[in-house]
């Protein structure tokens, strides 16, 4: 049955993505989907977190209820033109689904359509989340806020997202850690402006702003143990107005990413001794905060959980060296995502889909070339449904 909807799997992944919108913005996005899960005869609720869309497909006999979730928001991206994209290129300038999230929304989209034929096979519910604001604006955690993981009561959390560093026709299941927490901050360094002939007479942001950037960056390598993983990365600095006037004040921003949470502690606390260090030794002052929300690492806690997505997997794609299920236990990355705001919440399992294009070349997510093999649709969207049949149809308590 997903085969045979495969192509309108594959349409409704390219209305997305030819109509991007980003955080909190996602208005025609939940309108079209609010409207599809209607027409299956799903009961919706809309306006979840701002944008988002909740889907409660409930199963003729009595049992738990299980989420799906699917992110909804785009990127600030460009898109660039290819062969591949000619005929569904973003039609909005500087939007772009860049990240896949279009795929996610057509799985969803796609598992919700098989399943709504299959209720009376279900012992429990299901739940669809279409969520907004994935992309730093913590939409996760405002739907928990809302109550999403609530009326009824989600048991178990299911999410996916498609990852073009790994080729067609493989997935990752991890049981552990498998994406880093995350913030994002910024520092304003204020000291005094004046001539560059006469620099005597100034407290120059310029250089105390290269020092900072410096020592920003021994945490990783002298505060954390090496056999650990954490990342800062200062990404954007603005300072100075002209060649020969010292700047009065620098702007900065940056991200961190960790894993646990003895290690996002330190570096907090070594980056203020480190701004109280430059403050002194420069003449400055330096306002540090943190700008978004504390993103949790995504980490998959409950066995019983990834071994029902191996299983589903398992029966979807063969197990080959090209394909199946890879099997690397320890993998995780330090890109970030905020299905971890769900896991902290209920037992879980977050899992990597394949998608790379064939070919010797990658195409990164957040770049403006990024590209996904289509078939991925029909895969993540039988995966999904066959989850959710291995578990309210033979459901043990």
């Amino acid at each position: 049955e997903v085969y045979d909807i495969r192509q309108e799997i594959t349409q409704i992944r390219r209305y997305f993505h030819k109509n991007p919108e980003l955080k909190y913005e996602e208005t025609n996005t939940a309108k079209q989907i609010d409207a599809y899960l209607k027409d299956l005869g799903i009961e919706t609720k809309t306006g979840v977190a701002v944008t988002g869309v909740v889907g409660l497909l409930r199963g003729d006999h009595d049992g738990p209820c299980i989420m799906l979730r699917a992110d909804m928001d785009a990127l600030p991206v460009h898109e660039l033109k290819n062969d591949d994209n000619a005929d569904f290129i973003s039609l909005k300038e500087g939007k772009m689904h860049a990240c896949g999230h279009d795929g996610h929304l057509a799985i969803l989209c796609g598992a919700a359509k098989i399943l709504s034929t299959l209720k009376h096979l279900l012992h429990g519910s299901v739940k669809f989340v279409f969520q907004p604001a994935e992309e730093g604006g913590a939409g996760a955690q405002r739907m928990v806020e809302e109550n999403v993981m609530n009326e009824p009561f989600v048991d178990q959390v299911y999410g996916l997202h498609v990852w073009s560093y790994d080729k067609f026709g493989t997935a990752r299941i991890v049981n552990g850690p498998l994406m880093a927490g995350c913030c994002m901050f910024e520092m304003h360094v204020t000291g005094k402006g004046g001539h560059a002939a006469i620099p005597h007479n100034t407290n120059d942001a310029v250089v105390a702003t290269s020092y900072l950037v410096q020592q920003l960056h021994t945490i990783v390598s002298r505060n954390v143990d090496p056999l650990k993983s954490l990342v800062l990365t200062v990404g954007k600095i603005d300072c100075g107005t002209k060649d020969n006037v010292i700047a009065e004040k620098a702007h900065l921003t940056g991200t961190l990413r960790w894993f646990e949470e003895h290690d996002y502690d330190v570096a907090m606390q070594r980056i203020r001794d480190i701004c109280v260090g430059i403050e002194n030794s420069f003449r400055v002052k330096i306002e540090f905060k943190q700008t978004t929300s504390k993103f949790p690492p995504v980490v998959n806690r409950n066995k019983e959980c990834c071994e029902l997505v191996r299983k589903s997997v398992n029966q979807v794609l063969p197990a080959t060296k090209q394909s199946g299920v890879i099997n690397e236990s320890n993998y995780k990355t330090t890109i970030s995502e905020d299905f971890g705001f769900f896991l902290d919440e209920r037992p879980g399992c977050f899992f990597f889909l394949g998608c790379g294009v064939d070919g010797d070349q990658t195409y990164p997510h957040h770049k403006p070339d990024f590209k996904l093999d289509e078939r991925c649709l029909t895969v993540g969207t039988q995966i999904f449904t066959t989850l959710i049949l291995e578990r309210l149809i033979k459901w043990k308590e």
